[in-house]
């Protein structure tokens, strides 16, 4: 003990440099009494030291790891309490450097900084456990996937994706950066994408997984990942394997060793105190507590952490730099007095030239100065005006992207939805295959939205989005953005609960478009961080108020709620989710996106008077809410009466029209639509043949694509517009083209009206009794009497209802009181099974569940169970 005291501290004199005389350090206290009567030191005599140690893994885990170290420190040094103090890395410098820690324990890249800065020493080293041994030495290793054959060596990574822990992390980046450059590789040229994880196992991961090429990480950590069986070791190959160190350190390696983690000690600490310090960490019992909360067997003597100044110097980076270079002021200051001499002398001359030289030759400088300064104020307008047409290029580039894109998707996307909507109007479909539809039929439509949504990108970069009210029936509105994301929780097999008020009206005034667009998005979140529990959806009305002077109509305030027990965030996880291109959560939920949802939602939101409110609890979910003030209106709810009843024909006599189309899926489904309703279809491919059936057949309405061979619609417009006999046919455009420009335009070639594709049935069916002033015939609904409740694809009578027995029917009270759907869709299959008799009992009660009607499923059954 005596020899390691003095080997101890005549290292520390001579490494360190520092004054043996002591001096008082920040949160050290003054002694006021030596001692007490008992002769132990007083709480008056107890100092304050303090220890700054990075917390690369969050504050909790530094303290969890390190403060069982310094406790033992508190209990081995008497008459000191040693204090923890977690260092980030934006704070690690100003804490040092204003003195406010006595002690810093930093990683080895780090330490070179303060030591090249502030004057920091190293006491001890590391002695770390791996894997059950002790190491004072470490490294980093580069590794690819093992079925990357294309990849053998590290010149095989040009033109590859790669990814490291952090860009300032010593072992999970800049130790790989210095290997890569030594092989001719520099990442920061021949890398098209270098990402960063953050963790060494989220870059392991993403090896694994594919997402990049090749990754860093610090050794040990592909065998401590295969030891707690997160990853198959076998599925990784290391690049440039070290072999040379194999018998002292049997790691995957890829670059030299360094050495661990250093506790130093500052310039403004005492050296006895740091004496002590030293003596009591490298006394340390490898069986200590300590050791084992920290996960090492002890300490050793400093090692020398020249290796990490000169890979951190020959990377050029803090705190070297500007290694190397000479500053213009470094130049003055060393030759200063010649500077001056050869300026004044310089002066001297040059005053002596215009001197003699006079005011012409002068004035002939200027004027070529003058003319030079008009020639280069010429090439930069030219350069600006190239830059402003190749903008201008690529923007419409972008633009005539967009508009072909749209107009692919939009031309099949007319035949899935435009059958649908004929398979919704047959009457020989049941019930469940009608359900199956409008589901076919409701998600096309999501499509479509999605569609519009990438056309209204541009719209929002260019802060040119604008709301478009309509009237909107709320019920049906509200009940399409539930059957869409209910499939979706369903696969999830989580729980979707929809709860509206009773009070909703049935009419409102608003752009439906986006705000599907907003609560699809957040109830799509919703469950795609929930794995287990369930989404609960509710609209309630917070208030109704008078007509106010601006507006003809009363407004109401929806609250949308969107409740999850998911995955919650954190508090800077909240801070950020609205920013746009940012995705929170683990790998492991997040899927496939841009990272736009939240912040277009918000936008929209805003347009819309108010603002998206979230509360979110880590680990136990969150929740989501809007308040909306939205006009009521009352002229929908009629008209939504009206068009539950089918159409099935019209009065009078038939009319003909004439459909233009290249494609004949979408003449097949205008055709479909009407010519069971009694109306005479004759079909054309372009506009020639549009043309020359139109004068030959005179119809009575003209339905015409845009984009044609031979000749488009609207050249075909123009014709027909230009010919006595025809000039006044009706003309109703439809394209997949919906640019305000494109609509522009076919008024201007004399179209009557325009329908976007894909196009809506109903639209289609309205705008041919405008223009025709067609009368419709529907379909009357008598609906069949002692019937209680569709239960798919018939109708169950009253006395038909058998319920099992008091067991099975106790048992599904008891699921259906704690909201189990699944549960009791499965009992209502197993009942159909057990017994024919059960069959109408068992058919409603799945119908119920399915519906996630939990409250009339429990009265349901409620009602049966108080006659047992």
């Amino acid at each position: 003990m005596i020899r390691l005291y003095f080997f101890i501290k005549s290292s520390l004199i001579l490494g360190m440099g520092l004054s043996l005389i002591p001096s008082a350090a920040p949160g050290i206290l003054p002694p006021q009494e030596p001692v007490d009567g008992t002769g132990q030191i007083t709480t008056s005599e107890v100092k304050i030291i303090k220890v700054g140690v990075m917390a690369i893994r969050g504050v909790d885990h530094t303290k969890t790891k390190w403060q069982p170290t310094l406790e033992y420190l508190s209990e081995t040094i008497s008459g000191y309490v040693f204090q923890l103090v977690p260092l980030e890395f934006d704070t690690l410098e100003e804490i040092v450097a204003n003195q406010e820690v006595d002690f810093v324990l930093p990683n080895p890249g780090m330490y070179v900084e303060l030591e090249w800065i502030y004057g920091a020493r190293r006491i001890a080293t590391l002695k770390n456990l791996r894997l059950g041994k002790p190491y004072t030495q470490f490294g980093a290793v580069i590794l690819r996937h093992a079925d990357r054959n294309d990849i053998q060596d590290l010149k095989d990574l040009r033109g590859k994706t790669f990814m490291a822990v952090s860009e300032i992390a010593f072992g999970g980046w800049q130790m790989a950066w210095e290997t890569l450059l030594e092989a001719g590789v520099n990442p920061y040229r021949d890398f098209p994408a270098l990402d960063f994880g953050g963790s060494h196992d989220a870059v392991v991961y993403a090896v694994r997984d594919g997402i990049v090429d090749a990754g860093t990480v610090r050794t040990d950590t592909l065998e401590r990942m295969a030891q707690e069986g997160k990853i198959n070791r076998d599925d990784f190959v290391i690049l440039n394997q070290q072999t040379q160190y194999q018998d002292t350190f049997p790691f995957a390696l890829s670059t030299k060793l360094y050495p661990e983690w250093p506790f130093s000690t500052l310039p403004h600490t005492p050296v006895e105190l740091a004496e002590e310090v030293a003596i009591a960490l490298m006394t340390m019992p490898s069986e200590h507590p300590a050791a084992k909360a920290g996960r090492y067997q002890g300490w050793t003597i400093p090692a020398n952490y020249q290796p990490c100044h000169e890979t951190l110097r020959n990377l050029r980076v803090r705190p070297y730099e500007d290694w190397g270079k000479v500053t213009l002021g470094q130049v003055i200051h060393q030759y200063r007095y010649w500077l001056l001499f050869a300026g004044v002398s310089c002066f001297g001359f040059s005053y002596g030239l215009v001197y003699l030289a006079g005011r012409r030759r002068i004035e002939a400088q200027l004027r070529k100065a003058n003319a030079l300064l008009e020639i280069r104020v010429e090439e930069r307008t030219a350069e600006f005006k190239a830059a402003k047409e190749a903008a201008d290029q690529a923007n419409h580039a972008k633009s005539q992207f967009l508009a072909n894109m749209s107009h692919e998707l939009r031309t099949p996307l007319n035949g899935v939805l435009g059958y649908a909507q004929i398979l919704q109007r047959d009457p020989q479909i049941t019930a469940q295959q009608k359900d199956q539809i409008n589901l076919i039929y409701q998600c096309g439509n999501y499509l479509l939205h999605l569609i519009n949504d990438i056309l209204d990108l541009s719209k929002i970069e260019a802060r040119k989005m604008e709301l478009f009210p309509r009237e909107v029936h709320l019920p049906s509105f509200l009940m399409e953005v539930v059957e869409m994301c209910r499939v979706k929780a369903q696969q999830k097999e989580i729980a979707f609960i929809y709860l509206p008020s009773s009070h909703l009206p049935d009419g409102i005034l608003a752009d439906a478009k986006r705000l599907r667009q907003v609560l699809i998005n957040l109830l799509g979140n919703a469950i795609k961080f929930t794995d287990h529990g369930g989404v609960t959806f509710k609209v309630e009305v917070i208030s109704k108020h008078p007509r106010l002077p601006t507006l003809q109509s009363p407004l109401v305030r929806l609250r949308f709620i969107i409740k999850d027990t998911g995955i919650g965030m954190t508090p800077e996880q909240l801070e950020k989710i609205f920013l746009p291109f940012e995705q929170v959560g683990d790998v492991d939920h997040r899927e496939q996106g841009t990272g736009l949802g939240l912040a277009i939602s918000q936008t929209i939101i805003k347009l819309m008077g108010s603002a998206i409110n979230v509360e979110s609890t880590y680990g136990k979910g969150s929740m989501f809410s809007i308040d909306l003030d939205l006009p009521i209106t009352t002229a929908l709810i009629a008209s939504k009466q009206a068009s539950t009843k089918t159409i099935i024909g019209c009065h009078g006599k038939a009319r003909k029209i004439l459909v233009v189309d290249d494609k004949w899926q979408n003449r097949s489904v205008i055709v479909n639509v009407l010519q069971p309703l009694g109306f005479e279809l004759l079909e054309a491919t372009n506009g020639v043949e549009g043309l020359e059936k139109a004068t030959e057949c005179n119809p009575d309405l003209i339905i015409t694509d845009l984009v044609m061979p031979v000749m488009d619609g609207l050249e075909m417009m123009r014709r027909l517009r230009s010919l006595d006999k025809l000039k006044d046919l009706l003309i109703i455009a439809s394209s997949a083209s919906v640019y305000e420009l494109d609509q522009q335009q076919s008024w201007h070639a004399g179209c009557d009206d325009f329908i976007p594709k894909p196009v809506d049935v109903a639209e289609l069916l309205e705008k041919l009794k405008q223009h025709l002033q067609l009368e419709w015939v529907y379909e009357d609904f008598i609906p069949k009497p002692e019937t209680i409740i569709d239960a798919g694809a018939e109708q169950i009578h009253l006395d038909a209802i058998v319920p099992p027995p008091s067991d099975i029917l106790l048992q599904l009270y008891d699921l259906s009181k704690k909201g189990n759907v699944f549960d009791i869709s499965q009992e209502a299959e197993k009942l159909e099974v057990l017994d024919a008799k059960f069959v109408p009992f068992a058919k409603v009660i799945y119908k119920l569940a399915k519906d996630f009607n939990v409250k009339e499923l429990r009265n349901f059954i409620e009602q049966y169970v108080d006659n047992i």
